[in-house]
């Protein structure tokens, strides 16, 4: 079997009819080789990903060369993967709840034990609008933005959401995250805790806290009455005097 760093410095002629099939077959033992369980799925959704194609391509035409360049691409994705990088940082997205978001190393990659979460939201914010009340929701150390965009998709009567984050990196993902889903969210650095602390203070609210679907940050809080709606806007900025 032919190194990754063989094929890294062997020039273009060396590698120039490898197949589809071929590829497949080098990073799927390289990975077996390297004690991962999902090896050949791993080097599918990377090959996939790479070559920017659907499964059913990568089924239906084994044969189809590619590029050198593409090969040693390929290679270099296989190589990080060996060393137990996710996959999701490696191609850049993950899906969550049906939605597709953008991730990087900046942010944690949201798990499918995290839907959780945004049921339980989504029933306790249904339950409000059932009863005559418009809820107030913020997501309190938001990273990708996965529950607040997730909960502006799937639930559109609510007016706002508000999202914190300590990590300036993590805003921009999450800022990116709102764009590519074309919701209106406008995340604001630093203020997550004080916001906790606030409520926490106030008494009156209702939270949702995902423990170790949360990764111990993520902090679903609901606030019931309008005054409690000041509290936010004093600390998340005039968002609603905009409106």
């Amino acid at each position: 079997m032919i190194s990754i760093q063989a094929l890294l410095a062997a020039n273009h002629c060396e590698i120039l009819f490898m197949t589809i099939k071929e590829l497949l077959t080098q990073g799927t033992q390289i990975l077996t080789a390297a004690g991962h369980e999902n090896a050949r799925r791993d080097a599918q959704v990377l090959l996939m990903h790479m070559l920017d194609i659907e499964r059913s391509i990568l089924y239906a035409y084994p044969e189809r060369e590619v590029t050198p360049e593409q090969a040693i691409l390929f290679l270099q994705l296989i190589e990080r993967r060996k060393l137990d990088e996710p996959i999701a940082y490696l191609i850049g997205h993950r899906e969550f709840y049906g939605h597709d978001f953008f991730v990087d190393k900046r942010v944690l990659i949201p798990r499918p034990e995290t839907e959780l979460l945004v049921e339980a939201a989504l029933i306790a914010i249904r339950q409000k609008f059932s009863s005559g009340q418009t809820p107030i929701v913020a997501d309190i150390g938001t990273g990708s933005g996965a529950i607040p965009v997730t909960l502006a998709l799937e639930e559109t009567r609510l007016p706002y959401l508000y999202a914190c984050d300590i990590s300036t990196d993590a805003l921009q993902v999450a800022r990116l995250n709102c764009q590519q889903q074309h919701v209106e969210a406008l995340p604001r650095e630093g203020l997550g805790n004080r916001l906790i602390h606030r409520a926490h203070a106030r008494g009156t609210y209702h939270a949702i806290h995902g423990g170790e679907l949360a990764f111990h940050r993520g902090v679903l809080v609901q606030l019931d009455h309008l005054e409690h709606a000041h509290e936010l806007v004093q600390l998340l900025g005039d968002l609603l005097d905009r409106r």
